[in-house]
């Protein structure tokens, strides 16, 4: 059973910040200068990480990818990060920290993260690597489409990120936040559908708990909005001594196509 209900969160437009390597702008981020990390590892993919400083909260925001940040890595063996300014093909992802070596699930169960910033300070951080997930089925029935997936035994491996996507004029994308499983179950997840739409993406991300939270917390701040009067909403990373994330998460992916009866 289910310790608490599902966060069901019904994204109705595209919101970049609740996509995985797509920030958030950052704005009014303290009354003091810093820096903001972000990495996403992935198993079988190379090392990628964003670092730039941010300004103070009276200061408008830019964003300086030529900072050079001392970056490892600790992972099998220490991977260093190299500097320089990178575009991932297919969104509008950028990162200036990057390693040709990929992550290797199979000889490592964690990552540790050293940077030492352009002023010398010293930022870490941590993260375990999640079990590979899988959708067990995705179905089509009329105008409502349902995915299927198990929930883990384990209560650490129980933070999901479910995605919905298809093509239509602006663009159309649904994410869930879901948590709260008590062992292995069947989680069901549905979702309605208008007539036109023909085809279907699906990505299920098994997310670390700081990732989840991490990710959640970029939906509140976008949907509270960067022009609020008031403050921000905090934004859950876990890195010390920077703004931001270092996590792994895992991934599998499906395409649905609207069936002719």
């Amino acid at each position: 059973m289910r310790k608490f209900l599902i966060i069901g969160i019904v994204i109705c437009v595209l919101l970049p910040g609740c996509e995985l390597g797509e920030r958030l702008d950052i704005q009014r981020m303290g009354d003091s200068p810093g820096y903001f990390i972000e990495c996403y590892c992935r198993p079988d993919s190379m090392y990628e990480m964003t670092a730039t400083r941010i300004a103070p909260v009276a200061e408008p925001q830019v964003l300086d990818y030529s900072l050079e940040f001392d970056v490892c890595i600790l992972a099998d063996e220490p991977v260093k990060l190299y500097h320089s300014l990178y575009f991932r093909p297919g969104n509008h992802f950028v990162y200036n920290y990057a390693s040709s070596k990929r992550l290797d699930v199979a000889k490592v169960d964690s990552l540790y993260l050293e940077v030492t910033a352009p002023g010398g300070e010293a930022i870490f951080s941590e993260t375990a690597i999640p079990k590979q997930v899988k959708i067990d089925s995705v179905t089509w029935h009329g105008k409502e489409i349902t995915t299927y997936f198990m929930s883990d035994e384990c209560e650490e491996e129980n933070y999901y990120v479910l995605t919905l996507s298809w093509e239509s004029e602006g663009g159309n994308v649904r994410t869930y936040f879901l948590s709260g499983f008590e062992g292995r179950e069947q989680v069901k997840q549905e979702y309605p559908l208008s007539d036109t739409v023909t085809s279907v993406n699906v990505s299920l991300k098994r997310m670390t708990e700081a990732g989840y939270r991490y990710q959640y917390s970029l939906f509140e701040a976008q949907n509270a909005g960067t022009e609020s009067l008031f403050a921000p909403v905090e934004l859950l990373g876990n890195i010390c001594g920077a703004m931001g994330i270092f996590t792994c998460y895992t991934e599998d992916r499906a395409r649905v196509l609207k069936s002719e009866d």
